[in-house]
């Protein structure tokens, strides 16, 4: 698990690694995390999320799709997805239409990703 700032072409941009979460407790405890750094920012937030070959379970999506709502739409926060393919990013366009958030994007890479929430 991996929740750390980084820098990107001058802004601060709140990065969350999903990638070594071995269960899908471990994922909902980093989102629970990642919710309170959220809730506590101040100010306009970017946030990027890679989410690369983790399994993404029914009870993680129900949970981001709560925090989605309730944090990053009311936060105004523009969020990059990473690391999201086949039917997953399907449902993820799901989670991102459900959540009503006008400022989330699923990109192909990290590089990409940077690039949107810094333009």
């Amino acid at each position: 698990m991996s929740i750390n700032w980084i820098e990107h072409a001058g802004r601060k941009i709140l990065y969350v690694d999903y990638r070594n979460c071995m269960t899908q407790e471990d994922m909902i405890d980093q989102l629970d995390e990642v919710t309170e750094i959220v809730r506590d920012s101040s100010g306009p937030l970017l946030a990027l999320t890679n989410l690369e070959g983790c399994g993404i379970g029914p009870d993680f999506m129900s949970k981001a799709k709560q925090h989605a709502r309730d944090v990053y739409v009311k936060k105004d926060a523009r969020h990059a997805i990473v690391g999201i393919v086949g039917f997953t990013r399907m449902l993820l366009h799901g989670y991102i239409a459900f959540s009503g958030s006008q400022h989330t994007r699923l990109l192909a890479t990290e590089d990409e990703a940077k690039k949107w929430l810094t333009s």
